[in-house]
């Protein structure tokens, strides 16, 4: 008898999309993804920043790569360096966590996933669409996972 494979066996690597909030949430969420049993090396955090001079400030944290509303010109175009390299990059699934703007959602519908998932997004266009309560990034993590294991 073969046994079917949950979906979220088949994510070796994801692009997780999140709002900023605080330096911790962001950290929450690295630790999150270790958790989840996801290898940290292969997934990326695109971090929505609300300004560029916010996005500045926060390079020191190499792991995640920051986008502001800022870094689109008039017709656009992304003039971040580090997001047009996650924006090029080859991911298994997506998790986009919150509302996001109309050019990153843009720049992210170019991207081809295996597993493109929503989680609190709204009315936003996603292969999966998930709604949580809960604020906490290992609960939310989590909650994605469990789901996706239940799918075959």
């Amino acid at each position: 008898m073969n046994s079917a494979k949950s979906v979220w066996k088949s994510i070796q690597s994801i692009l997780v999309v999140i709002p900023f909030e605080q330096v911790d949430y962001v950290n929450d969420w690295r630790e999150s993804i270790k958790e989840a049993g996801l290898n940290v090396h292969n997934c990326r955090i695109l971090c929505l920043v609300p300004s560029k001079k916010e996005r500045l400030d926060m390079r020191d944290m190499s792991y995640i790569t920051f986008i502001a509303e800022d870094d689109f010109n008039l017709i656009g175009k992304l003039k971040n360096e580090d997001a047009m390299k996650i924006f090029n990059a080859k991911f298994d699934g997506l998790l986009v966590v919150s509302e996001c703007s109309k050019k990153v959602l843009k720049s992210l519908s170019r991207m081809k996933f295996r597993m493109d998932i929503g989680l609190n997004t709204g009315n936003q266009n996603r292969m999966i669409n998930l709604e949580s309560n809960e604020l906490s990034p290992k609960h939310l993590l989590n909650f994605v996972k469990q789901t996706l294991e239940r799918i075959s």
